[in-house]
């Protein structure tokens, strides 16, 4: 990453992304109870993404890796004490630890995004349709431009899958019907 992304961590979005993710995953898990972290951690980097103006997403991340942390941490130290919670996590297999905090970071990320692509839609105003420009080779409508693309496609296998020599006089009778007929 460059310089200029770190310049871009805001410290106010981190403890914004750290509360939303701390509370999205301890009420993930009380709802569901297999997948509810991660689920709490999508409502939370979506709510971080809502709440945050310039694009949370490395602040959510960082901090949905960490309520993951936390969440291992608890789940081992639930009638132990802080130390025994810790070394619980030194016996889970790294790999596995790894794979849970790159996909919950990447969980919350996703999260942020989706909010905070719904707060600049609720946000910046509608285009008006006299703005909108077509173009006069562009189709009016999208039935119209699939039928148009149907069209060329059919035009296109036409072409390649009957392979005509030079001489040939081109028949202007070969339309799309020709063509069903000929694949029957």
């Amino acid at each position: 990453m460059s310089d200029r992304s770190w310049r871009r961590f805001s410290l106010a979005g981190f403890v914004v992304a750290l509360v939303a993710m701390a509370v999205g995953a301890a009420a993930g898990l009380a709802l569901v109870p297999v997948a509810g972290s991660f689920v709490g951690l999508f409502v939370g980097g979506f709510v971080t993404g809502m709440a945050v103006e310039n694009r949370p997403l490395l602040e959510t991340a960082i901090a949905a890796a960490l309520a993951t942390l936390g969440v291992l941490a608890a789940g081992a130290g639930i009638g132990n004490e802080i130390v025994t919670a810790v070394a619980v996590l030194g016996v889970v297999d790294p790999a596995t630890l790894l794979v849970s905090i790159v996909l919950a970071a990447a969980v919350g990320a996703f999260g942020a995004h989706f909010g905070d692509d719904l707060r600049d839609g609720l946000t910046e105003p509608v285009e008006e349709a006299d703005a909108r420009v077509r173009s006069s080779d562009s189709p009016s409508s999208p039935v119209a431009g699939s039928s148009a693309s149907h069209a060329a496609d059919a035009a296109d296998e036409h072409e390649h899958g009957h392979e005509r020599v030079a001489d040939e006089p081109q028949n202007s009778a070969d339309s799309r019907d020709d063509v069903e007929v000929d694949r029957n």
